[in-house]
């Protein structure tokens, strides 16, 4: 209970100590069940901290509950997952605590990966590939065929005198890989708004898991990519792993 206010050292300490018995409950918990685990309070920016610690001790994954809510909780929760997401250097693991399935022998059984025919959308199948090996997944290839008359004015133009492709065309190659590596796959090619297409594909495809590929863009390349992992971040109703790529311009 932290209900002494009588100075900001007193109730900072008091915080602290709320924090270190929690973490060492949690700690306690995960022992219990076999698991190596450790944790200590820190203070300051949450998300400049987190990145500071994870540069420090360099893990494989973060993983981090978030959600869509609005108010206090969203500044609390919902904006530090999308700092990590500009800044975080390993794959960061979301998952939308109220939508945890309790049945764990199906989890990730199918995983989406949202592909742009872009090197930087691509940077994603590594880890993909790994996940699915590991929890003997289905790979679910998703192409959006953006659909220029729902984007900006600004950026119509720009779009529209992009070279022409077969968005399904986009996919082959990656298709060819899976199989040549003995991975299962489904390929879709989704028309409309990037995020809005992808989520609605979510809840209709039975997805366990969406992995995809973010990075620092601006312009034309980050309205077709940048800005679509943290929109499916905010509103995701399954887990989110993305994976932050930088490439030279």
């Amino acid at each position: 209970r932290l209900e002494d206010r009588s100075s900001p050292e007193s109730y900072l300490s008091a915080r602290l100590h709320h924090a270190r018995l929690h973490l060492e409950r949690v700690a306690g918990e995960l022992a219990a069940a076999g698991f190596k685990a450790n944790g200590h309070p820190v203070m300051g920016s949450t998300a400049s901290r987190l990145v500071e610690l994870i540069q420090k001790h360099k893990p494989q994954i973060v993983a981090m509950t978030t959600h869509g809510r609005t108010g206090v909780s969203r500044v609390l929760r919902g904006s530090v997952a999308e700092r990590l997401l500009r800044h975080c250097p390993v794959p960061l693991m979301m998952i939308n605590p109220d939508r945890i399935d309790a049945d764990l022998s199906t989890i990730f059984k199918r995983i989406l990966v949202p592909l742009d025919g872009s090197e930087r959308s691509a940077a994603i199948l590594p880890l993909a590939k790994s996940l699915a090996r590991r929890f003997e997944s289905t790979i679910v290839l998703a192409h959006v065929d953006i659909d220029i008359s729902n984007v900006p004015t600004d950026l119509a133009g720009t779009l529209a005198a992009l070279p022409e492709s077969n968005p399904a065309q986009l996919l082959e190659p990656t298709e060819r890989e899976l199989s040549d590596e003995g991975l299962p796959w489904e390929s879709k090619v989704l028309k409309g708004h990037a995020a809005d297409r992808l989520l609605a594909f979510i809840e209709e495809g039975d997805i366990d898991l969406v992995a995809m590929s973010s990075h620092g863009s601006t312009g034309v390349e980050r309205f077709l990519l940048g800005s679509v992992a943290e929109s499916v971040l905010r509103r995701c109703p399954v887990p989110l792993v993305v994976e932050r790529h930088s490439f030279a311009e």
